[in-house]
């Protein structure tokens, strides 16, 4: 992934150990490498499901730096709209990842997405609410959107546990 990263930065014009630089340039590798765990191999039997979680992890690290330094990215828009909808698309990616390892039985798709989802979801809750909330509250209201989060999620697991019965 590095070696594409760098390959497709060098394309660009930039110097090729200045790929880090660009996270927009992993998200299609990343994507490429989760693609390739969509079908079990009858070669390497359970491979598939570290190319789906490794794929995904550098997908959504790469929005999750975009979502908050947006002036990283190739995009010409203004800082605040690349941000944004950064951000979007990592509560969107993450959820449709919930969503694909529950329908799935993929374990690990499911517990990266919802690492990502909480990741995302706290970081819009800071740039909300840190600068004018005292830090009390703040963290109250963080460990009320955790346990709610519990609930959430064990409602799901009950219903999913349900169904394969």
């Amino acid at each position: 992934m590095a070696w594409l990263s760098a390959q497709v930065g060098t394309w660009s014009g930039l110097y090729w150990l200045s790929f880090g630089e660009r996270p927009e340039n992993f998200i299609l590798v990343g994507l490429a490498v989760a693609a390739l765990g969509w079908r079990e191999q009858l070669r390497v039997p359970g491979f598939a499901g570290i190319y789906r979680v490794y794929g995904l992890l550098v997908v959504f690290l790469a929005i999750l730096i975009l979502a908050n330094w947006g002036r990283v990215s190739y995009l010409p828009w203004p800082n605040t709209v690349i941000e944004n909808g950064y951000q979007l698309l990592g509560f969107a990616g993450s959820a449709f990842a919930v969503w694909l390892g529950i329908r799935r039985h993929w374990a690990g798709v499911v517990n990266l997405g919802s690492t990502f989802f909480v990741l995302y979801l706290y970081t819009k809750l800071f740039d909300w609410f840190w600068d004018w909330m005292p830090k009390y509250l703040f963290f109250l209201l963080l460990g009320l959107v955790a346990v709610l989060l519990l609930v959430v999620m064990r409602r799901f697991r009950a219903r999913s546990a349900g169904a394969a019965a």
